[in-house]
């Protein structure tokens, strides 16, 4: 019988695992950005708009915030980033 090797998984940040598992939810919220210029969410709203739970919204949030697709503004906010370039 073959020795079974155990390797340790393969961990990606957060960010790269949520992009990864949530593309089609990133993808959402950067065409709703786009599609409304001057759209400014909190958390809570973000994630009544899109039909997710505060939690997973709050990352994917973050997750577009670290690829320079949206910002936090002093209020707490998200909005596009000034310098994202449009959402293919």
């Amino acid at each position: 019988m073959p020795a079974h090797h155990h390797t340790a998984p393969v961990t990606a940040t957060p960010v790269e695992s949520l992009a990864a598992i949530d593309e089609a939810s990133a993808c959402r919220i950067c065409d709703a950005f786009a599609e409304m210029p001057g759209l400014r969410l909190t958390e809570r709203q973000a994630a009544l708009l899109w039909h997710l739970d505060v939690e997973r919204c709050q990352l994917l949030l973050e997750a577009l915030i670290e690829a320079k697709r949206l910002l936090r503004t002093s209020d707490g906010r998200y909005m596009v980033h000034p310098d994202a370039a449009p959402h293919r």
